[in-house]
């Protein structure tokens, strides 16, 4: 007879005591049909949310992870809280076990009384290719997802701009700013920095300008989203060992290796999503250091024009908005990103008042029907 597999269980915010219990309750009453693990191997969370971050903890997991039970537990049930599966405090055996083996209904489901799956064939390599291009096709490229989040940006009135809470963010309390201070660390003492929070690991390199991250972009996306405090993180050196092992390849749960740049410039326009950090003077000139290496950088249709003009003189947003026609929302996005990296920067520099600046004349507004058409055209002519 073949052995069922315990669900995999963990938990956040229970001490090491209740910890202990719960696993003496798995392997005692529940015969083993549980087994207590670490959080990134659980198939099954149960959330503590009278800890300090823990709702905060639950919100990000199950944006994350949307297919995992959550399994809440709390002295009161907020009715604000809209959770799947919950426990009261004082955690009735009774009770766990029954919400439990729901929860492990909806991981495999069907009930645990119920025949165990048989184990899969091996895939073959023509059906993992093909499966992946199919994912592929599956998920919207990033910079179509990205547009669609501007487009439900509404357009502000920039004489009341100030007046609209909205409009701006502090990156000081989203995983954007926290990444950027890791990075000036990493920089300024040329050492490998770790940043770890609930939501897993990032390892900045500086020496050679890499980034290594635990999460896909898709799992790392919605904490651009949340608010996130200093208590929530933990920035740490990377050993020696470590860094090295990082560099080889040797570390297996590093899903994505990309430029620290380049991180952090996704992290920026979607930390952004159109609105702008706090304290933008929109009537401030941005002027450009360098243009960004837009071949790993996410880059959004009116991206060269924008960075184009900036490169060619300081203009104000409210001047790049009038001169280009562009949408707010990727203007005010690309600009937080620019600034994030330190491409741009925003102010009137010593530079800039040797030379009146050129009046800015507005682009017209050609189709690209007409473009294609006007050069058809004039083929015909010529020949």
């Amino acid at each position: 007879m073949t052995a069922v597999e315990p669900i995999k269980v963990g938990a956040f915010g229970l001490d090491d005591r209740a910890r202990k219990l719960l696993s003496l309750f798995f392997a005692g009453p529940c015969k083993g049909r549980f087994a207590l693990v670490s959080q990134f191997q659980a198939d099954v969370l149960i959330v503590d949310l009278d800890r300090p971050s823990g709702w905060n903890y639950y919100q990000t997991q199950n944006t994350i992870n949307p297919s995992r039970p959550l399994v809440a537990i709390s002295l009161h049930r907020d009715r604000e809280m809209e959770v799947e599966f919950f426990i009261k405090k004082p955690m009735r055996l009774e009770t766990v076990l029954q919400v439990l083996e729901k929860a492990a209904a909806r991981v495999h489901g069907a009930s645990l009384s119920s025949k165990p799956p048989e184990r899969p064939k091996p895939p073959s390599p023509q059906s993992v290719a093909s499966k992946s291009r199919l994912e592929e096709r599956k998920e919207a490229p990033e910079e179509y997802q990205f547009l669609q989040l501007l487009r439900r940006r509404p357009k502000a009135d920039l004489a009341q701009i100030k007046a609209v809470a909205e409009l701006f963010y502090d990156p000081a309390q989203c995983i954007q700013g926290h990444l950027q201070r890791t990075i000036q660390i990493a920089r300024a003492e040329k050492q490998g920095m770790q940043i770890s929070g609930f939501w897993g690991r990032l390892y900045i390199d500086p020496l050679e300008e890499r980034a290594y991250s635990e999460l896909l972009d898709s799992r790392l996306r919605p904490l651009t989203v949340m608010r996130i405090s200093q208590r929530e993180i933990e920035v740490i050196p990377i050993e020696p060992d470590h860094l090295q092992a990082l560099r080889q390849g040797k570390n297996e749960a590093i899903r994505v290796i990309t430029s620290i740049d380049a991180l952090l410039w996704r992290l920026s326009l979607w930390s952004s999503r159109g609105r702008l950090p706090k304290g933008t003077d929109i009537e401030s000139p941005v002027f450009l250091r360098h243009w960004p290496n837009f071949t790993r950088c996410l880059e959004t249709p009116n991206a060269m024009r924008i960075i184009a003009l900036w490169a060619r003189q300081p203009a104000s947003l409210t001047d790049t908005l009038e001169a280009l026609h562009v949408s707010q929302a990727e203007t005010f996005a690309l600009f937080s990103a620019a600034l994030a990296v330190g491409c741009a920067g925003i102010g009137r520099r010593q530079a800039d008042s040797l030379l009146s600046p050129v009046p800015l004349e507005p682009t017209p507004q050609r189709s690209l029907l007409k473009r294609t058409l006007n050069r058809l055209f004039r083929h015909e002519e010529e020949s």
